[in-house]
């Protein structure tokens, strides 16, 4: 695809199944080629998505004004979604990177400021940054990570979220697998655990939980 090479971070044999199928491309996409794909078919622009923006009403001058603003004052809803990263580093429950994976609360030091001279990333890279973070732990904990399902959606919500404890997760864990003689939830494996971990996902978020509890359920 696009002569990508997909390198396995496991042992070159992981398995590829009906329930393990997301977890390593390497030995995914080699799986597939051994089962007669043509790799050379793939077609890589099938069903793009354009950008879709978001309308606003604006008059005349607003929009002349808002063509003439810097990149730093931008109203697009990228910045907007940036600066609401900005605030929840301001939050109460404001977090930072820790260089164990997890994330820690600023009174630990780091400054993610953009303005601060001291900042570590300048202007929106402190966010980036974060938001890049949740993304690698995500994967971590889906891919390997040991998740007990919630019981129910206030137990989800009610509950610390994983990604602000310690990531007691290595990539060269084994893929996680269901427990032999467990009984099983009645929802799939894998499912379960992807919606655990969008819920602990967004509670990092001071935007979501500042939302009233109806709200965060619907």
């Amino acid at each position: 695809m696009n002569n990508r090479t997909f390198t396995c971070i496991g042992n070159g044999n992981c398995p590829v199944n009906k329930d393990v199928r997301c977890a390593c491309r390497h030995c995914r996409f080699r799986k597939c080629l051994q089962a007669g794909m043509n790799k050379n078919a793939i077609q890589n622009d099938r069903d793009r998505i354009g950008y879709t923006k978001r309308t606003r009403r604006k008059d005349k001058n607003a929009h002349e004004t808002n063509d003439s603003k810097s990149p730093e004052k931008d109203s697009s809803p990228f910045i907007s979604m940036l600066n609401d990263l900005h605030d929840d580093s301001n939050s109460e429950f404001g977090d930072t990177i820790s260089p164990y994976g997890h994330l820690d609360g600023i009174g630990d030091g780091e400054d993610l400021n953009p303005d601060s001279p001291q900042s570590k990333f300048p202007g929106h890279e402190a966010m980036l940054e974060r938001l890049a973070q949740l993304e690698n732990n995500f994967s971590l904990l889906l891919s390997r990570g040991k998740i007990e399902p919630y019981a129910s959606l206030g137990e989800a919500l009610g509950a610390p979220s994983r990604f602000t404890q310690p990531i007691n997760v290595k990539i060269t864990d084994p893929i996680a697998t269901p427990e032999e003689n467990k009984e099983q939830c009645q929802m799939p494996f894998w499912r379960s655990r992807i919606i655990a971990l969008y819920i602990d996902w967004a509670k990092t978020f001071f935007a979501f939980r500042k939302l009233p509890y109806a709200d965060q359920v619907s």
